[in-house]
């Protein structure tokens, strides 16, 4: 019993360290490979993406309901320092808006089919904070505070800026019920415009003053936008009213889960696991530009064609019987958003790493992704970019 008791303690302890070394050794390439390295291949950068140009109001009024899946890049502070590489990832929800009534972040449907960007009415962002303690997400009213903040075209974003749109953020109770973890930095007792300036702006909210935002935009209908909400809604209201408190994990339940598992609430994908077994969490890890290019290939390069084979496919299939939808289809966009100018507070050379390790259906996927960004820089150099299609390139051998 002794010699099997220690047996079983090596192994756990072997299996460890193996783990550490393998963490470790990920973390060494990240830090020795510079941008013009083997590791560029892995970064999504602004120039390979079509800069967005379409009219908004035009579009919105064909598809008033969609949701826009957006990996941010890390932000790099003149004043402050940097993030992580891994950046962030945000959703927004058009369609969705933010529920005054509500004692912590809750979403309703829209009153009115909104087109300007500004407008409240138009959508909602939504952020998974890691610094959350009694919810999981907040909820950003509009296009415009979410991505741009409060400051208008062509201004420079200085301090002045910055504070104005802290004021809005505390204003529009973006954060009304929310309680905090112990966050780093924190002064002035923890106030909440403290959080807000060290940790909301840039990651919640006014994405673009510090991040530049690449995005994958696919159109739904009304129920699956009903089955996204109520997603949400339970998970915040899991915590606020629960007895257990959010617990952000980088491997286990992330800012992307919480994203990926709202949209398969509606068979846009499969869902991911959130805190499995230990070693059966590294399959179901989520990586924020992964998922971008995950949405963006479903939306432009899925099966549209063989019924045999979308019903072998279980939240195709499901889509398809509850919904009369199927994710390929017109209206899918990819664009990127890039950090605000002219900016006297963020470094705008930014990028984000987009790790190539998931398998699916037995075949190595690696090769596919890793070409992803030879395939936008050949979208942004035809006219067909407007409907945001990838050419996937053959895997170079």
């Amino acid at each position: 019993m002794f010699k099997l008791f220690c047996g079983r303690g090596i192994r756990k302890r072997s299996i460890q360290l193996s783990l550490v070394v393998i963490v470790a050794g990920i973390a060494c390439v990240l830090a020795v490979w510079g941008e013009n390295d083997l590791i560029s291949r892995f970064m999504l950068k602004p120039d390979r993406i079509i800069v967005e140009r379409r009219p908004d109001p035009a579009y919105d009024r064909l598809f008033p309901y969609y949701v826009e899946l957006c990996a941010t890049s890390q932000f790099r502070s003149k004043l402050k320092g940097e993030g992580g590489v891994a950046g962030h990832a945000v959703m927004y929800i058009k369609g969705a808006c933010k529920d005054e009534r509500a004692s912590f972040p809750q979403l309703r449907r829209c009153r009115t089919v909104a087109t300007e960007l500004d407008d409240p009415q138009h959508g909602v962002g939504v952020s998974v904070g890691r610094w959350f303690r009694n919810i999981n997400w907040v909820a950003v009213p509009g296009y415009k505070l979410f991505f741009e903040g409060d400051i208008k075209p062509g201004e420079p974003l200085t301090q002045e800026q910055f504070a104005a749109t802290v004021r809005e953020a505390i204003d529009k109770q973006i954060y009304k019920g929310v309680d905090f973890h112990d966050y780093p930095g924190a002064s002035d007792g923890g106030s909440l415009e403290d959080f807000v300036t060290k940790h909301g702006i840039a990651t919640d909210l006014a994405l673009n003053f510090a991040r530049a935002a690449f995005c994958a935009r696919l159109p739904i209908t009304e129920r699956m936008l009903d089955e996204v909400i109520d997603f949400l809604n339970d998970k915040n209201r899991e915590y606020a009213e629960g007895e257990a408190d959010y617990n952000w994990s980088v491997w286990a339940d992330n800012c992307v889960h919480t994203l990926r598992n709202a949209l398969a609430a509606a068979n846009i994908w499969s869902p991911l696991s959130v805190r499995a077994v230990k070693f059966l969490q590294l399959f179901n890890l989520a990586v924020p530009a992964n998922e971008f290019v995950n949405l963006a290939e479903l939306g432009n390069e899925g099966n549209i064609a063989d019924y045999e084979q979308i019903q072998q496919d279980d939240p195709q299939r499901d889509a398809l019987h509850e919904f009369n939808w199927l994710p390929t289809r017109h209206g899918a966009l990819l664009k990127t958003l890039p950090v605000y100018e002219p900016n006297d507070l963020y470094d705008n050379h930014v990028s984000t790493v987009h790790a190539s390790v998931a398998v699916q259906d037995g075949q190595d996927r690696a090769c596919d992704q890793a070409s992803v960004g030879r395939s936008l820089r050949q979208a942004r150099r035809e006219p067909s970019v407007f409907s945001g299609q990838i050419r996937r390139d053959p895997c170079e051998t």
